[in-house]
């Protein structure tokens, strides 16, 4: 594991990459790309071991903040969703150089699946295959999920709380800020509006029920060569303490790895 910063100027990204433990003829790499807010708490340790897995299976691999969230640069409200897929974009050049493979994997979780679904369309010939783990399909419906999580049994407050519209307004979700800038951003997100145009193999991989499968093909019907999978497990980015406290779900893990490695 190596932790580091890449980028220039003021907008630097942390990352953490883990180099394959296998010798491979033709290199692989895979990029992880994370959710938003506090969902990227509560899923950061399976993303640790996904990443930890992938390259025990010989896949390179680079997990990283996006700018203004975690410990890359950026005060909190100073990132949104344009912002991020650049990110990705940059993420994806410095895994290249790192690992010297021609080709990536995109792996994103929640918002960054979706994040890495879009900022695939700029490097078709780059992207070899998209795994989206419980995508977002559609903006509005996640800002309803974000709304109803502030309204959690345990917490004290059962409301988002409004920011001032000197840093950026919106809301405080769990913590942290969606701007009004995010929420217009959101509002507008859909999956199915670019679902033709996604280059390579996509995969999609949908934990939390039937239902929310079946959206996901709906909302993926276009993309080529789309497979959804059905793989029931305890939503690791959500918080229901303490049912799924520190739950890594060891099966979907290994069906992810399977997919990229192969």
């Amino acid at each position: 594991m190596h932790a580091f910063y890449f980028g220039s100027g003021t907008r630097r990204l942390f990352g953490v990459y883990e180099p394959s433990r296998l010798a491979r003829a033709k290199p692989q790499a895979a990029l992880l790309c994370n959710p938003w807010g506090a969902e990227y708490l509560h899923a950061h340790k399976s993303l640790r071991q996904l990443a930890i897995r992938l390259a025990e299976a010989g896949v390179d691999t680079l997990r990283f903040d996006y700018f203004a969230t975690g410990d890359s640069s950026g005060a909190d409200g100073e990132g949104s969703l344009e912002d991020w897929r650049k990110d990705i974009l940059m993420a994806t050049d410095e895994l290249r150089s790192l690992s010297g493979a021609t080709r990536i994997s995109l792996v994103g979780l929640r918002l960054g699946a979706t994040l890495a679904a879009q900022a695939s369309l700029g490097m078709r010939k780059v992207v070899d295959k998209l795994v989206l783990w419980d995508p977002i399909t559609d903006g509005g419906e996640y800002i309803e999920e974000l709304y109803a999580a502030c309204r959690a049994p345990h917490l004290t407050i059962k409301e988002p709380i409004a920011r001032s519209a000197e840093i950026g307004g919106g809301f405080d979700i769990l913590g942290f800020p969606m701007t009004q800038r995010i929420h217009g951003e959101l509002n507008n997100l859909s999956i199915q509006a670019i679902a033709s145009d996604l280059p390579g193999k996509v995969r999609t991989l949908i934990s939390n029920g039937e239902a929310s499968a079946e959206r996901a093909r709906s909302a993926l019907i276009a993309a080529p060569a789309a497979v959804v999978e059905n793989m029931e497990s305890l939503p690791i980015w959500f918080e229901d303490w303490p049912r799924n406290s520190g739950v890594v779900p060891a099966r979907t893990l290994q069906q992810i790895v399977q997919w990229v490695a192969s």
